[in-house]
């Protein structure tokens, strides 16, 4: 009464083993124009352009240092 030699590679349990009952949020990856408060013709790249960076940096150290 002997080990047979086959080996079994160990099993790391799934996500739904671990969380069976959480909280579906594939409902988030859903976009809709209907959803975007800025509108159709918002562009991020233009808007980021514009932004002050030295400002940005100066109100963040600020932020975390007061």
């Amino acid at each position: 009464m002997g080990s047979t030699g086959a080996r079994t590679e160990p099993v790391a349990p799934s996500n739904d083993s671990w969380w069976p009952n959480r909280l579906n949020l594939k409902i988030l990856n859903l976009h809709s124009e209907k959803t975007n408060p800025l509108g159709r013709g918002f562009n991020y790249s233009e808007e980021f352009g514009k932004l002050d960076l030295p400002a940005v940096k100066k109100d963040l150290y600020t932020l975390m240092t007061d």
